[in-house]
């Protein structure tokens, strides 16, 4: 269940969400604009907190020390020193264009002109107040360019937390095979991954199945050492990697 804070600026979600087929209930937030419980390690529970706000918000935010000095102390439980944080994992959603001049100030789009921002607020301290709040503040931003755009950020942010456990997203998780400057089969490929297994010897053992990797992973170890630049302890080894 996604929470909405019923209060100015968050309430204004609440229909298109539902209208995405999200679980979503109107109510007062401590603190932040969305709220849900996620499934953290293991499938403990855990809260995710969305603070959201237009560009034009934000840097009146930074600029009123609002969310430094308030928002974000009672997202992340800084209040006191042993105050565990209210939302373990705490997002920034950033919606609309962010806009500077040649000197690097930042602008704000009115109908079709640009014009100053209010806050006065340079590409560089920009850039540094936002990695702050993420490195040393907890809070991760994340931008949209339009409100259709932050729609689909929540809804994606909420799907990814209550579909999986926390420690079973593996998608971070890879074997890099580098490509081979000359090309070669796919039972090739699948060949030189084993330990030990040269270019040239790959093409001996391929010679020998005919290119089935089917018939190399059932082949026994006697089949194995026959082949040329194979000996029997290599044999073993090879026989215990497939599975065999």
């Amino acid at each position: 269940m996604i929470c909405v804070d019923r209060r100015m600026g968050s309430h204004e979600l609440v229909a298109p969400l539902q209208r995405m087929g999200l679980p979503v209930e109107e109510t007062t937030l401590e603190s932040g604009d969305l709220m849900w419980e996620g499934r953290g390690h293991g499938g403990a529970s855990v809260l995710v907190g969305v603070e959201h706000k237009t560009v034009p918000e934000l840097v009146g935010a930074l600029r009123s020390n609002r969310l430094c000095g308030h928002q974000l102390l009672k997202m992340r439980g800084a209040e006191a020193p042993t105050d565990p944080p209210l939302y373990p994992f705490a997002y920034l959603m950033i919606e609309g264009e962010v806009l500077f001049d040649s000197h690097g100030q930042m602008l704000r789009r009115s109908g079709r002109q640009l014009k100053a921002m209010p806050g006065k607020m340079s590409r560089g301290e920009w850039g540094e107040r936002l990695r702050t709040l993420h490195h040393c503040g907890g809070l991760t931003p994340i931008f949209t360019r339009t409100k259709q755009d932050t729609l689909w950020e929540i809804e994606g942010l909420y799907r990814w937390w209550t579909r999986t456990d926390l420690d079973q997203h593996k998608s971070h998780i890879a074997v890099y095979n580098p490509p081979s400057l000359v090309p070669i089969s796919e039972f090739r490929g699948f060949i030189q991954r084993i330990n030990g297994i040269s270019f040239v010897t790959s093409k001996a053992i391929e010679a020998h199945f005919k290119g089935s990797i089917r018939e190399a992973i059932n082949a026994s170890t006697e089949t194995w050492s026959a082949i040329d630049g194979i000996g029997k302890k290599r044999a073993a080894q090879i026989v215990k990697t497939l599975g065999g």
